[in-house]
């Protein structure tokens, strides 16, 4: 995936989405102000890993079910997904550093190993 814009995602694509590899997944809503100053954060992300992990969206006022299915009750929240199982959670705006680790840290893992929380 060259394009550096994350996927938007919804009901019918999540499951399918996330269940190879590592996906960031942001939920967001688009009344929610840190969840806009995170769109660069993103963008740069999916630029950065393009060919390693999957950055993706999912607009919560559309896909309430998913918001719920994964206890999201502040925005935006990060949630990291490794091979279809969720990895890391993030809530509030969070910096690129910090997102970027957490995704090299899952690249690296081990397959079939317990991930261990940074």
């Amino acid at each position: 995936m060259t394009d550096s814009t994350p996927q938007a995602l919804d009901s019918a694509t999540f499951d399918q989405a996330i269940a190879e590899g590592v996906v960031l997944v942001d939920f967001w809503a688009p009344w929610c102000m840190p969840c806009q100053m995170l769109k660069p954060v993103l963008k740069e992300l999916a630029s950065g890993f393009a060919d390693r992990a999957r950055i993706v969206t999912v607009d919560t006022d559309q896909h309430a079910d998913l918001a719920q299915r994964y206890g999201v009750r502040a925005l935006p929240t990060l949630v990291l997904f490794k091979d279809g199982r969720l990895a890391r959670q993030f809530v509030g705006l969070t910096k690129f550093d910090r997102l970027a680790r957490a995704i090299e840290e899952l690249l690296q893992a081990q397959p079939n190993q317990p991930d261990t929380p940074a």
